[in-house]
């Protein structure tokens, strides 16, 4: 591969490393909301980021997944990485929103619950766009039709979500799988006759996302003159669907007998299915990577760094076939020249640094071969170590990010108390005796501690304390914020706080291969976005992170172009 396919890593970056936040946006939680974060809630925290020395805000993906069907909510299986969610717009926000006395009491309703009610979030603000969609139609802005002609992806997802709702109004499936065979080819009469007669429809779906891109172009730019050096960090889910708007639209690019997994290893007893269909790699070969390419520079589009989960995609994937009770599996390799230049180009066209995260089965070499093409490795504090001892913050990669855990890990609080085992063993995921993971958790537990001594981030009377106490008792905040010093203190350019750790929560974001029994992708956090910029823990973890990485003297990052 020729030298020059380098990914961007901007030279002030090398000189003044940054620390950020990472967070999930249906999270957070506001006064203002309409029961799930938003758009404008991801604004306002960013400027509370910024006011305390980060320079991101990462957060999970944010492509399309299906409108009529909002139980569907994991942001790892979206229909289309190159659309967007529509659920987090700020309804409140948009310019022709009038207040509606009823759609506000339901929004506070829906605002008080512990949990994202995404069927009755979809309801209510699918409700208020078509009101406000009606209004819109009488004295439309010019830039829709621009919106329009430069985003064919879209104007195709458009009506696919048209067609969808169609579908599931009729009693079908949601996808295209489980749709009558002639309106499985987007080109066919059939769809071409259903377009003709559900035209108004088509352009509604098509307005959610110009108003999706508005609003998130807006946060974007938001972020940026708030004083975060990098703006937004998003996230890029490893594939689509198999039913959604993107294998649909563009069957030939995929893998359609073929999903995509991991096999078992330490994490997951009995390995993952994600559900997801693979690009076909003889089709990314012939094309220069075309849909690859398209789904890096859609997410780009938005941030000055891009996360690509399960970055392995760049090398191989587990491709699964067969039902649940006869899956095989074997590993598929991927044009990786192809892939790693394409990655890089369009880091260079949008400004945007690169990080892989490089986690699970990890083949030799290929963690070398992304510090070779500057792409940023993923170094988690639960996995750094070599036996049972946490490797000293030193031994970190500088052309990495380090953080403590990912959305599919416990919080540091979580991790202490061992709920993870407890609830990983409730849902029957693992065979494992809990009592012996307990006590390696005990272990665990010490050697981080000895971890955190050995760099002077507690004192041995901080240590004794906390091992005085029964099985240590729940997680000092001290040795939280220790342990964000411990990170933000290795040479890795980025390191990264999750909100939820700052919040102080216990409860998982997700828990991998397990959709039911657990309410995956729903808790919020405890505290309001009004409420976290005050909360002591958030202000003494914040205040150690910028101690630890003080924002050096700013050079100007590299000019957004594209």
């Amino acid at each position: 591969m020729p030298e020059t396919a380098l990914c961007l890593i901007p030279e002030w970056l090398t000189q003044s490393p940054a620390w950020g936040v990472s967070l999930q946006i249906y999270e957070l939680r506001s006064s203002r909301n309409w029961g799930i974060g938003d758009f404008a809630d991801l604004r306002a925290i960013c400027a509370i980021v910024a006011k305390a020395g980060g320079d991101f805000v990462g957060i999970n993906p944010v492509h399309a997944l299906f409108l009529v069907d909002a139980a569907h909510c994991s942001p790892y299986s979206p229909s289309n990485r190159q659309c967007l969610n529509p659920l987090y717009l700020a309804i409140d926000e948009l310019p022709s929103y009038t207040p509606d006395a009823g759609e506000l009491a339901e929004a506070e309703k829906l605002r008080a619950g512990e949990l994202v009610d995404y069927e009755g979030v979809a309801a209510l603000k699918l409700r208020a766009l078509r009101r406000l969609y009606e209004s819109w139609k009488m004295a439309p802005d010019a830039a829709f039709g621009g919106f329009k002609n430069a985003n064919p992806v879209a104007a195709r997802h458009a009506l696919f979500e048209a067609l969808s709702f169609q579908m599931v109004a009729e009693g079908r499936d949601k996808g295209w799988s489980g749709w009558p065979k002639a309106y499985g080819n987007p080109d066919g009469k059939a769809v071409q006759t259903f377009a003709q007669h559900h035209a108004d429809d088509i352009q509604f779906h098509l307005w959610l996302q110009y108003l999706c891109d508005m609003q998130l172009t807006q946060t974007r730019n938001d972020a940026r003159q708030s004083g975060l050096r990098l703006g937004l960090y998003i996230d890029l889910a490893v594939g689509e669907v198999p039913d959604g708007s993107a294998t649909w639209s563009a069957r030939e690019a995929f893998v359609s007998h073929a999903t995509i997994g991991t096999p078992p290893d330490n994490f997951t007893e009995h390995g993952q299915s994600w559900g997801l269909t693979p690009l076909a790699p003889d089709v990314l070969m012939d094309t220069d990577g075309e849909a690859f390419t398209a789904a890096v520079t859609a997410a780009m589009r938005y941030g000055e760094v891009l996360r690509i989960d399960h970055a392995l995609m760049l090398w191989r994937l587990y491709f699964l076939q067969g039902n649940a009770e006869k899956r095989s599996g074997e590993y598929m390799s991927y044009p990786t020249d192809v892939m790693i230049r394409a990655l890089a180009r369009a880091s260079h066209d949008h400004g945007c640094v690169v990080i892989g995260e490089d986690l699970g089965d990890v083949p030799d070499g290929f963690r070398e071969q992304m510090e070779e093409h500057n792409i940023l490795s993923y170094r988690l504090l639960y996995f750094e170590r070599k036996r049972a001892a946490f490797l000293p913050s030193n031994d970190y990669p500088p052309v990495a990010l380090a953080c403590l855990a990912t959305h599919d890990l416990p919080t540091l609080k979580g991790w202490w108390d061992g709920n993870d085992i407890v609830l990983r063993n409730r849902l029957g995921m693992s065979e494992r005796d809990t009592a012996r993971q307990k006590r390696l958790r005990v272990r665990e537990r010490k050697a981080l501690l000895a971890a955190l001594l050995a760099e002077d981030l507690l004192s041995q009377k901080d240590v004794d304390a906390v091992l005085q106490k029964r099985r240590h008792g729940p997680l000092p905040d001290a040795v939280l914020i220790a342990a964000h010093r411990f990170i933000a203190r290795t040479p890795s350019m980025l390191a990264a706080a999750r909100l939820a750790d700052l919040t102080g929560e216990h409860k998982a974001t997700n828990v991998p291969g397990f959709a039911e029994g657990y309410p995956n992708w729903r808790p919020k956090l405890a505290y309001t976005v009004e409420e976290i910029a005050d909360l002591p823990l958030f202000g003494s973890i914040t205040s150690a992170l910028a101690t630890e990485r003080p924002r050096g003297k700013t050079a100007t990052p590299a000019a957004r172009r594209g």
